[in-house]
């Protein structure tokens, strides 16, 4: 059993929670409750959650690594609306999904200040099939099951080359053999 200790009186105390009940005026009972002692929250900030923008990935990527970002997206919105797929894409902090309803189908997704690549909901073994001559697959994510490809120069956004990619991980999510 805890015990507070009141400022004012200077020992501990116990505070209890006593309730009465009652049935038929015949039978009657206590309930007897006592109260611990509850640790003090701690105090936070709360912060407002963003819009992700452009000019959110401007002040935090560059101009230039923004760029060539928004262009692999551009392509890969032109290539999703060429195949008839309703796949809109949404900026979020650290990524740009294309999503089916709330599944995230592939992203263009931010690897470090200035770095950027593409996942795809693929499985492994597709995935280390893989073999590009612009683009080069760089891991696979196992708990996300997908896998990570990246551009063989920085300034690379043409997506033509991992197109087969983007189609399977749309296969396999909507449920298309």
């Amino acid at each position: 059993m805890g015990s507070i200790t009141a400022a004012k009186i200077g020992y501990p105390i116990q505070l209890v929670k006593i309730q009465r009940f009652g049935f038929e005026e015949k039978d009657e009972f206590l309930l007897v409750e006592v109260i611990e002692e509850q640790p003090a929250s701690k105090v936070g900030i709360t912060k407002v959650l963003e819009d992700w923008t452009w000019e959110f990935y401007e002040r935090e990527h560059g101009k230039e690594a923004t760029a060539n970002f928004h262009r692999a997206v551009d392509n890969i919105a032109t290539f999703v609306k060429k195949q008839g797929w309703d796949l809109p894409f949404n900026l979020n902090k650290y990524y740009t999904g294309f999503k089916l309803g709330n599944k995230v189908v592939f992203t263009v997704a931010w690897a470090g200040t200035h770095a950027w690549n593409i996942t795809a909901k693929i499985s492994e073994d597709d995935a280390r099939k893989f073999k590009g001559t612009n683009w080069e697959f760089q891991r696979y994510d196992t708990p996300f099951k997908q896998a990570v490809i990246k551009p063989g120069k920085a300034n690379l956004t043409d997506t033509m080359e991992i197109e087969s990619m983007l189609t399977l991980a749309y296969h396999r999510v909507s449920g298309i053999s």
